[in-house]
């Protein structure tokens, strides 16, 4: 018999269709179904990775990578692993003297990249073919309104606490950095020196943010999730069922996904509304 199916993503087949019923099959109640791997026009994403000699010291720790032009991730000491392919990779390092990790990284119009790590960093280089540029500090600024004056005076910002997680949007053209003590800075235009502190409606530590280009979102701890279209002005999500800390927030194509303690998950298709709890059959801490 010939038949196609069609598969999930989560590697099931949810239907199949018979082309050609062969001869005695209709008899048959349990069928054996054999799958070619030459007709099969999607695989599995995770299947078959292979380990490889990559050329990065094995005494660091890489916490995130972006894919522009090159694919670089960041890490523990500052490292800097930089590649073109996914497959070999040169090592580098931020500065700092090794003193500074860095938590996240973000790309901007393929070749900006933004990382944020321990001490109030926040970082900028620019691809050039194979390797980067010199990295420098992006400054933090903060606006302190005073009585009588038309404008707000611009300070620098104080904040000396850790940056977890960086996001850019192409279409706002704005990146979102959130850290540890309510951090929560936004950069305009690709480019920027400067990053100007918001003040969202929570007094938590913020661990993730995402966004879909309409709307960035941001996750923390005791289950805060805020909101924002532009990166000034947050909104928080309110009467989630979940006290639990979120550690990471991604945005699939298709709906955000965020994750924390317990195996908690909770999901939505736009990230102002709509947040549907998912229970797995696991209860470990889902960090990433």
């Amino acid at each position: 018999a010939t038949s196609t199916a069609t598969v999930s993503s989560a590697s099931t087949i949810s239907n199949l269709t018979i082309s050609y019923a062969g001869t005695g099959y209709n008899s048959l109640t349990n069928p054996i179904v054999s799958i070619s791997s030459a007709f099969i026009q999607r695989k599995d994403p995770i299947y078959n990775w292979e380990g490889s000699n990559n050329g990065i010291s094995t005494s660091y720790t890489l916490n995130k990578v972006a894919i522009g032009k090159p694919i670089i991730s960041v890490g523990s000491s500052g490292v800097v692993a930089i590649s073109t392919n996914g497959i070999e990779w040169a090592q580098s390092s931020i500065g700092y003297g090794q003193t500074v990790s860095f938590n996240s990284v973000a790309v901007a119009e393929t070749s900006r990249y933004y990382a944020v790590g321990e001490f109030g960093k926040i970082v900028t280089a620019v691809g050039i073919n194979t390797s980067l540029s010199a990295w420098t500090e992006i400054k933090l600024l903060e606006e302190q309104v005073v009585l009588g004056l038309p404008d707000p005076i611009i300070n620098i910002s104080s904040y000396y606490n850790t940056f977890n997680d960086i996001s850019y949007s192409s279409l706002r053209r704005t990146a979102v950095a959130v850290g540890d003590g309510v951090g929560l800075f936004t950069g305009v235009g690709i480019g920027t020196t400067t990053f100007f502190k918001k003040n969202p409606p929570v007094f938590t530590n913020l661990n993730g943010v995402a966004n879909n280009d309409a709307r960035f979102v941001v996750v923390g701890d005791g289950g805060i999730i805020i909101h924002s279209t532009d990166g000034n002005i947050w909104v928080r999500i309110d009467s989630l069922p979940t006290t639990r800390n979120f550690e990471k927030i991604i945005w699939t194509g298709t709906q955000f996904v965020a994750v924390g303690q317990n195996a908690t998950i909770f999901v939505s298709t736009t990230g102002n509304g709509g947040w549907e709890r998912i229970v797995p059959n696991i209860s470990d801490d889902l960090i990433n």
